[in-house]
């Protein structure tokens, strides 16, 4: 199953990192090493994480341990498609018109 990110998402993805590096030394390596496990455990059971409240459809959420991020994403075929790196204390939603 390979992880695919839409152009937004891997933006954010990057900024986040850029912003943890800039706090410390390692720290973006750190998060991005999460991402990495995040991306793995999705893989092997795309279904078995609860879909993102209050959105309709397939779209389901993993939440990072150590970083205050989830992984809004959804099964497309063989594949998972990472619709946002969102922050879980800012607007939730705000991602939703990137899906269609």
């Amino acid at each position: 199953m390979k992880i695919r990110y839409r152009a937004e998402a891997r933006a954010e993805l990057q900024a986040a990192a850029e912003w943890y590096e800039d706090r410390r030394a390692n720290l973006g390596q750190d998060f991005l090493a999460e991402i990495k496990r995040a991306e793995n455990v999705i893989a092997e059971r795309p279904n078995v994480w609860p879909r993102w409240p209050g959105t309709a459809g397939d779209i389901r959420r993993f939440m990072l341990v150590r970083f205050p991020y989830s992984l809004a994403y959804r099964q497309v075929g063989d594949d998972i498609a990472v619709i946002a790196v969102a922050h879980q204390h800012r607007a939730p939603f705000y991602w939703r018109d990137r899906v269609k």
